[in-house]
């Protein structure tokens, strides 16, 4: 091991190489990792949750023509807004921790 690029969590000794590349060692649950479907949609609802929380709603743009005569052509632009009420937020946030921890103690 060179010494001048320290290992701390000896990543070197846990690959093995062959044919010179570095391939992870196998984990002893076999390294599959499933992740349940009801959990899968808990992570997802907090994620959305935090979203809606931060944000608070959803901005665009809308684009009109107002004119178009030949080779003029006049649009214009208008920014508009979908509020989303930071309960909703709330309520999502809170629906995915409950999936989870239902998830995290359902045996399958």
């Amino acid at each position: 091991m060179d010494s001048t690029h320290p290992d701390p969590i000896n990543f070197r000794d846990r690959c093995s190489s062959q044919d010179g590349l570095f391939k992870p060692e196998v984990l002893p649950s076999g390294g599959d990792v499933n992740m349940k479907p009801i959990s899968l949609l808990g992570v997802l609802l907090i994620v959305v949750g935090a979203l809606i929380l931060a944000y608070q709603g959803i901005n665009y743009t809308r684009q009109k023509d107002v004119l178009d005569v030949g080779s003029v052509h006049l649009t214009t632009r208008t920014q508009e807004r979908i509020p989303l009420p930071p309960i909703l937020g709330g309520f999502a946030l809170a629906g995915g921790v409950v999936l989870l921890v239902i998830g995290a103690r359902k045996k399958s």
